[in-house]
């Protein structure tokens, strides 16, 4: 059983239950909604991290916003940043409140963000 396709007055395909059927309605739905879960995942990538003195740990920094926005979770400890494109980065402790931290570079390679540090594979962009 062939399901019509038909086309309104602006040459659009009608996407109705009634012209493709209950079934591929549904597909469509299903396949719709995978896109929208593509797109929310985040990149997370393993690397390492500290915090203050502390001793360097595996950590993952999750790309929430390429350029923006990343959260780094050490051991229990989750860390947010935000980066406004200006040069101002904000840092935040699980669901404290934000805080301005000066991002700089330190030993071999290390990014830090105030407090916190990561060294490793980092995409800023």
């Amino acid at each position: 059983m062939a399901a019509k396709s038909t086309k309104n007055c602006h040459g659009e395909i009608d996407l109705s239950v009634e012209t493709m059927g209950p079934v591929r309605a549904l597909l469509l739905m299903l396949l719709l909604t995978s896109a929208k879960m593509v797109e929310a995942e985040s990149l997370v990538i393993a690397t390492e991290c500290r915090v203050g003195t502390k001793i360097w740990s595996s950590c993952s920094v999750a790309v929430i916003e390429p350029g923006s926005r990343w959260q780094l979770n050490i051991g229990s400890e989750r860390w947010s940043i935000k980066h406004n494109g200006t040069g101002t980065v904000q840092l935040r402790q699980g669901k404290g409140s934000w805080k301005s931290a000066q991002p700089r570079w330190e030993e071999a390679g290390a990014l830090c963000w105030g407090p916190v540090c990561t060294k490793g594979p980092l995409p800023l962009d």
